[in-house]
């Protein structure tokens, strides 16, 4: 024991080094883990988003859009735009340039399933018609047409900018004729945005445009036309019209339940107790009460068609039992009308 702490007073200079290294090489340790740690935290919430390349009429997966007009004397137009974020959360914006590519293609659907058209199947007539350049696409002050020897439309190199949300805005060109509710030729523009950067999802829709007869001034809301040998995991409720003012919605909160991000999305007002509100993360489905029978809830949307005259509501299955959702949907989410509608005037 003595000769131990005889060798312990000799080399206590060294001793003391060695705790002192020992101590140091453990706080840099635990500071490396916490920051990785803190890294991960980050990257997990970061991720969880959502994509940061989407569209309005596009999606991941398969999106089919027939968009409402209510006037057959202009050839209608459809806006279809896409995001560096996604959509509709706009603060969540990519930190890099996206550099994608649009290709289209004219047709018509089965179902599901798209059909492009083929020239040599199509008539005299429907070609004529086709060569007339009804239909189209235009970016900014770029227009393509289709046509008998064009039925694919590209836009190479299309761009998003980085650092900021960004957006570029499709304009799908008609034929007046499609409007004609007796014999439309019912012909659906298929969008593809691929982006060059492989960790990004490839968006895909379907866009075809209808008349909607209605009055001159009014709003209304119907559930998206269901295929009948389709089921469902969630349902889009098209709110649309002209004119200014208020349109109130309802739905059977026991079996469907309204998309949180079209509640929060901020540059949608809504009339909440007398007074209107910007869309925001404080309005919530469980915030918005019942009606006096415990089955319905409502909101009411204010409307301008000079600024936005459609707006896609999705609703989500609830319950988890056997229930008929197909044959039910109608009552689950009832048709709104001309006694849901409140004008302004001017």
């Amino acid at each position: 024991m003595k000769n131990l702490f005889k060798a312990l007073r000799k080399n206590w200079i060294k001793l003391w080094l060695i705790v002192i290294i020992l101590a140091f090489a453990g706080v840099v340790s635990y500071a490396a883990f916490t920051r990785v740690n803190v890294v991960k935290r980050v990257i997990s919430t970061d991720e969880g988003v959502g994509d940061r390349f989407s569209s309005d009429y596009m999606s991941a997966g398969m999106k089919i859009t027939r968009a409402p007009f209510y006037s057959k004397t202009s050839s209608p137009v459809v806006n279809v735009h896409v995001f560096n974020y996604p959509f509709p959360k706009s603060a969540f914006y990519r930190n890099s340039e996206i550099t994608y590519k649009l290709t289209a293609r004219l047709g018509t659907m089965n179902g599901n399933s798209f059909i492009p058209l083929n020239v040599s199947a199509m008539s005299s007539a429907a070609i004529a018609l086709l060569n007339e350049n009804g239909y189209g696409i235009r970016l900014n002050d770029q227009t393509k047409t289709f046509n008998s020897t064009t039925l694919t439309l590209v836009f190479d190199n299309c761009t998003l900018d980085s650092g900021t949300a960004s957006s570029n805005e499709f304009n799908l060109l008609f034929d007046i004729r499609e409007l004609n509710s007796e014999t439309p030729n019912e012909y659906y523009m298929e969008l593809i945005a691929d982006s060059t950067e492989s960790g990004l999802p490839t968006l895909t829709g379907y866009v075809a445009v209808r008349y909607v007869p209605m009055a001159s001034t009014g709003w209304n809301g119907t559930l998206e036309t269901l295929e009948s040998d389709k089921e469902y995991d969630a349902y889009n409720y098209i709110v649309s019209g002209t004119g200014k003012g208020e349109i109130t919605f309802k739905w059977d909160a026991r079996y469907v339940s309204i998309n949180k991000q079209f509640l929060e999305n901020k540059n949608y007002k809504f009339k909440i107790n007398g007074d209107i509100v910007q869309g925001s993360a404080t309005i919530t489905e469980a915030s918005i009460p019942y009606d006096a029978n415990e089955i319905y809830k409502s909101i009411t949307l204010v409307v301008d068609s000079s600024k936005k005259s459609r707006y896609e509501v999705q609703f989500y299955k609830t319950s988890a039992d056997d229930a008929d959702y197909e044959g039910s949907i109608g009552s689950y989410l009832p048709t709104t009308g001309a006694e849901d509608w409140v004008a302004y005037q001017d």
